[in-house]
């Protein structure tokens, strides 16, 4: 799991530096409009593309490290084994159907854009309006990988506890269907880290 951790570990970590980038644009918009009179749309067009790509792609970064902003009553303070739970369920019921709603209803949009090379309503703007869209399918394809980390971990977890000896329970001792289920869940994606591991290292 450490190659599908790290692939919004380190695009949050590169794409955060548009902050910087970001601020630095804005500074020179504003000394451009209000001292020497200029108005450049395209650094306009450029501050628009930059703020909704920061937010899309460092959307799976974010939930990575679980900052994501939520109303907090029982989480925080619950036991390991309720975490657990809540974060298989809210996953597998909230989050998965969020992300296939927006790549669903995303990618005809995308399409449409690269089909035409669309570019900016303004003369004198961005020719790049396509690329910016492209963002729109980007951002559930990282979530969606943050998710599967969620499912393992959340699934890992539950192995652990139902293998502790002292928790133990007896229908344990014969596994049921689904059980056997989620460890050939677990060995298909430990298979599936080998083999990207072997592509990128």
């Amino acid at each position: 799991m450490y190659i599908l951790k790290s692939i919004n570990e380190y695009i949050g970590r590169y794409i955060s530096w548009l902050v910087i980038i970001m601020v630095i644009v804005q500074i020179v918009i504003v000394l451009s409009r209000y001292v020497f009179g200029l108005g450049f749309i395209k650094l306009q067009e450029l501050m628009i593309y930059m703020h909704g790509t920061l937010f899309t792609i460092a959307a799976g970064y974010t939930l990575l490290h679980d900052e994501h902003v939520r109303v907090d009553s029982f989480y925080r303070e619950s036991s390991e084994k309720f975490k657990n739970v809540v974060n298989l369920i809210g996953t597998l019921t909230l989050l998965m159907p969020f992300i296939m709603v927006t790549f669903l209803m995303s990618y005809p949009y995308v399409i449409r854009s690269w089909k035409i090379f669309e570019g900016s309503p303004e003369t004198s703007g961005l020719n790049a309006t396509y690329l910016y869209k492209t963002t729109l399918i980007i951002f559930p394809i990282l979530l969606f990988i943050k998710a599967i980390v969620i499912l393992f971990n959340s699934i890992n977890n539950f192995d652990c506890w139902f293998n502790n000896p002292t928790i133990k329970l007896r229908w344990w001792q014969n596994p049921s269907p689904a059980v056997k289920y989620l460890n050939n869940f677990n060995t298909a994606i430990d298979l599936l880290d080998q083999v990207l591991s072997c592509y990128i290292y």
